[in-house]
């Protein structure tokens, strides 16, 4: 797909924010406060924590605080989730 017609496409599928839940409107918030800061050096990038790789992605812990998050690489990140998920699952069983 060409630039303008993935741009059309995009412009006639892409949900709007209006049309958010409460909850994505939240995390969609934090994401973008967070970019905001991010780029106007506010807030540095930092290595992961887990590991020390550079390349890193911002995880929030808890939306309602846009700032305070965790740094972590591509596959620290993946096991982070994971985890986080069979606890949330477990909590969920019982």
């Amino acid at each position: 797909m060409c630039r303008a017609c993935h741009g059309a496409y995009m412009r006639a599928n892409r949900k709007r924010y209006s049309d958010y839940s409460a909850e994505q409107k939240q995390k969609a918030d934090a994401r973008s406060y967070l970019n905001v800061y991010v780029a106007r050096g506010t807030v540095k990038k930092l290595p992961c924590e887990l590991c020390g790789a550079r390349r890193t992605w911002a995880i929030h812990l808890d939306w309602s605080k846009p700032l305070e998050v965790i740094w972590l690489c591509r596959v620290c990140r993946g096991k982070f989730l994971v985890e986080r998920r069979r606890k949330l699952n477990k909590n969920k069983v019982k």
